[in-house]
């Protein structure tokens, strides 16, 4: 009951989000999605969508990449 108690008390001082899937569009429109990439501020109106959106989208891009890469790594190392 306690952490109830603590997330009705949680001070949100975010003023301002941006999210980006990290994932991967396959044939279909299908996707395999690993996680979100999440840029939060305390300043209100900081992102400027035109320019920071396609920067976190390459990163969000870049995420998956590795980490796609490091559980087929893990896999191959669990079946040998």
């Amino acid at each position: 009951m306690q952490a109830l108690d603590s997330v009705k008390t949680f001070d949100n001082s975010y003023r301002s989000t941006i999210v980006w899937p990290i994932r991967k569009i396959l044939e279909g429109g299908d996707h395999d999605t690993w996680g979100f990439l999440c840029i939060d501020s305390i300043r209100p109106h900081v992102f400027v969508i035109d320019s920071d959106f396609p920067i976190g989208a390459a990163v969000a891009d870049t995420l998956y990449v590795l980490l796609k890469e490091m559980d087929d790594r893990i896999n191959k190392e669990e079946t040998l």
